[in-house]
């Protein structure tokens, strides 16, 4: 009843001044649950946390401390850098393939000669076939 003497522009004035006080209400409220939540960010050192929580500040217009920052950019660093290079392989590739098929191709040759040298002694139809198989396969 009071706020219908005073008029329309100073009921204006009053409501507006109502909607600043809750929205510092609300932006207190966000601010004090932000700082908690970047405390225990910074102490497990979880820097995608830290980086999702600077990201809402910004989008919340809350205020994060400079070092909460540093830290965070120092996290993101250390992940993006691998601890260690990789172990070095054994033998490359290309070199274990030759290695491989050098072995098969004298056992290829062992096999081959054998075949001939038992064609040559007992000259069957069945020899000949198999030596001339062998000879194909290790060419």
């Amino acid at each position: 009843a009071r706020v219908g003497r005073l008029g329309r522009g100073p009921q204006r004035l009053l409501e507006e001044l109502d909607a600043k006080v809750r929205g510092g209400l609300n932006r207190e409220r966000h601010q004090q649950w932000l700082s908690s939540e970047l405390g225990s960010a910074t102490e497990r050192g979880d820097g995608p946390r830290l980086q999702q929580l600077v990201q809402q500040a910004r989008v919340l217009d809350l205020v994060v401390p400079p070092e909460v920052v540093t830290l965070m950019h120092g996290l993101t660093a250390q992940a993006a850098v691998p601890e260690r290079p990789p172990p070095p392989q054994k033998a490359s590739t290309p070199r274990r393939h030759l290695d491989r098929a050098q072995r098969l191709a004298e056992k290829q040759r062992e096999a081959a000669e054998r075949r001939l040298a038992e064609a040559e002694e007992e000259p069957t139809e069945e020899d000949l076939r198999d030596a001339r198989q062998a000879v194909a396969a290790a060419r």
